[in-house]
């Protein structure tokens, strides 16, 4: 396998493949992706098994905002959300229960009592939709 490697270096004087060199960034800066990715996630779309609904997207407080006179609203759950993914990432796993997904049926045509008539999309949980996100906007 090294010797493939190292046949294609020399082909197109690339670098070996290997892991992406990928550096944690600072807890301010994963703020900004978290809060970037939540004010992105489609507000209608369905809760998986976690049950938590994109409506982590308005959970918002209004405060006043740092040395000025005027207000602004900021989501509550970043700070939250960021911890657990740098915790996510530190250890390089995914919980489990997070890989389940929600199979729901979607009518196709034809007669609504035909199994045959609806396909099958799988669900997944809020949070499994924002990870993956977030990782590769880190990238």
């Amino acid at each position: 396998m090294d010797s493939l490697i190292q046949l294609g270096c020399r082909h197109n004087n690339a670098q070996p493949l290997g892991p992406h060199p990928f550096t944690m960034p600072e807890d301010d800066e994963l703020r900004t992706l978290v809060a970037t990715h939540i004010s992105g996630i489609n507000i209608s779309s369905l809760p998986g098994f976690d049950t938590i609904t994109p409506s982590i997207k308005c959970a918002c407080k209004r405060v006043p905002k740092h040395k000025e006179r005027s207000w602004e609203n900021v989501n509550v759950l970043v700070p939250h959300i960021a911890a657990l993914s740098k915790l996510l990432i530190a250890k390089a796993n995914i919980p489990r229960s997070w890989k389940e997904a929600k199979l729901t049926p979607i009518h196709k045509k034809g007669p609504v009592t035909q199994p045959g008539n609806s396909r099958m999309i799988a669900i997944s949980g809020t949070l499994y939709r924002l990870y993956p996100d977030l990782l590769r906007s880190m990238i």
